[in-house]
């Protein structure tokens, strides 16, 4: 049958080692800072999109295993001494 098929997409390989995904716009900024943060607090520009995801992924897994209210009080924590680092920057 020749023409507009729909529903045409290629069953993905089991053995593939990589996958590509599309973002919206504003997903992707956000992912970007994101991953810009990172280098920074790492201090290396060699860090992925990956690296970002794969961050973020841990941190959710964190805060379900650690708890909510514990992972809260550790990102206060984070954010006083990103401004304290601020303050001291400026």
């Amino acid at each position: 049958m020749h023409g507009l098929q729909t529903n045409c997409v290629r069953r993905p390989r089991p053995d593939a080692t990589r996958r590509v995904i599309m973002l919206k716009i504003g997903t992707y900024r956000k992912l970007r800072e994101y991953l810009d943060e990172l280098r920074s607090e790492a201090g290396t520009r060699g860090l992925t999109f990956d690296d970002a995801v794969g961050a973020l992924l841990a941190e959710h897994e964190t805060l379900y295993a650690v708890g909510r209210e514990e992972m809260e009080d550790c990102l206060r924590e984070r954010l006083v001494e990103r401004e304290t680092e601020q303050k001291q920057n400026k």
